[in-house]
Parts: C-alpha cells; sequence; structure tokens
C-alpha cells in the first residue's frame, strides 16, 4: 500500500509595507501582509493545529501561529492555495483584498506585522509537538 503524500510549498511571500516599523506602525495594514500556500500533494491538507512561524535568528518563534479553523475540519483541496493574512476578515479599516481564482483565504487576527520586509524565513509545521522536537517543516521559505 502506498501511502498518501502530504506536499505544502510557501509559494509566495507579500511581507509587511516597506518603511521604518515607527512610520509603517502609525497606519496598520495587516492584510497587505500575507504569505501564500500551495496544496502540491495528493490529498486534501488539514490546517487544524499546523503552526506557522517566523523563524530568524532575532525572532525565534516569536511569531507563532496555530491554526484553528472555523471549520476544524476544513482542508486544502489538492491544487488548491491558501493565502494567510496577518491582519482580521472584518476590520473596517483594512479591507479584504482580492485573491486569485482559486486561492482560499486564512486570516490570524494578529496585531502586528509578522514578515520583515529586510528578509525573513517562514515555516509550517504539522504540529506544536513536530516542532518541539526539531521535526522538520512541512514547509519552508525565505524571502
Amino acid at each position: 500500500m502506498v501511502a498518501d503524500l502530504i506536499a505544502i510549498s510557501i509559494s509566495e511571500v507579500h511581507p509587511d509595507p516597506l518603511g521604518p516599523d515607527r512610520i509603517r506602525n502609525q497606519n496598520v495594514k495587516l492584510n497587505e501582509e500575507w504569505i501564500e500556500i500551495a496544496n502540491n500533494g495528493d490529498e486534501p491538507f488539514r490546517l487544524k493545529d499546523r503552526v506557522l512561524i517566523d523563524r530568524t535568528k532575532t525572532n525565534q518563534h516569536r511569531h507563532k501561529k496555530v491554526f484553528s479553523p472555523t471549520d476544524e475540519n476544513f482542508a486544502l483541496p489538492v491544487s488548491e492555495k491558501l493565502r494567510i493574512f496577518s491582519g482580521k476578515m472584518d476590520d473596517p479599516n483594512d479591507p479584504n483584498p482580492p485573491v486569485p481564482a482559486g486561492t482560499w483565504r486564512y486570516f490570524l487576527n494578529y496585531g502586528n506585522y509578522i514578515w520583515n520586509n529586510s528578509g525573513d524565513t517562514a515555516e509550517i509545521y504539522a504540529s506544536e509537538n513536530d516542532l518541539a522536537l526539531g521535526h522538520a517543516p512541512l514547509a519552508r521559505r525565505s524571502f
């Protein structure tokens, strides 16, 4: 019996707006910051309890988000993409940006920018336990 292949990649990144932190945080637009994952496997990718972290030397796990979708059975279909925004879905000051057809949305509801425009590394782990045990991430992208 051949096991199903879970394969995701971080396909695209749009880090925080350019400029010094003090200036850019005066007009926070967290929904302008996102990463996108692609399901390249042969089965739907369940999102519940997956872990997204910022892995830089200066921010080791400072920004760690555990996915907890409203529908805990949500799974990204095969060959689809998921755009993960740092902001909130219902922020009246930061409207939801458009996404390409075939792209799903997920909002982290985070209060700060996560990704540095001067360079960063995003990693996605199967679980907090995998992260704690030092297992390899499911996906990693430096930018």
